[in-house]
């Protein structure tokens, strides 16, 4: 039986720097050419915070997950980063 993990994306690891002008954040899990949000973030004008992890997402050790990171500013610029993540054993909690 695989043992089961879980997946988080961290913002901060996309943008270093400037994460201050971010209002729309999105993560596609199992990115597959289109992008469909699995879990998204934005700040409002009454609502300024943020989140900067997104929630787990349910694997199993040893999947490769293709993940799409949509980001957009408050500029109206955007960017989109696919990667694909091994779910690695030495990183699971046992």
């Amino acid at each position: 039986m695989a043992q089961k993990a879980t997946l988080s994306i961290q913002l901060t690891d996309f943008v270093p720097r400037g994460i201050d002008y971010v209002d729309y954040w999105a993560v596609c899990f199992g990115y597959k050419d289109l992008f469909k949000s699995d879990w998204q973030a934005f700040r409002t004008k009454k609502h300024r915070h943020l989140e900067l992890v997104s929630a787990p997402y349910p694997c199993e050790v040893g999947d490769i997950v293709t993940v799409a990171i949509k980001v957009v500013d408050a500029f109206a610029n955007d960017f989109t980063r696919v990667l694909k993540i091994e779910i690695d054993p030495k990183e699971v909690p046992n």
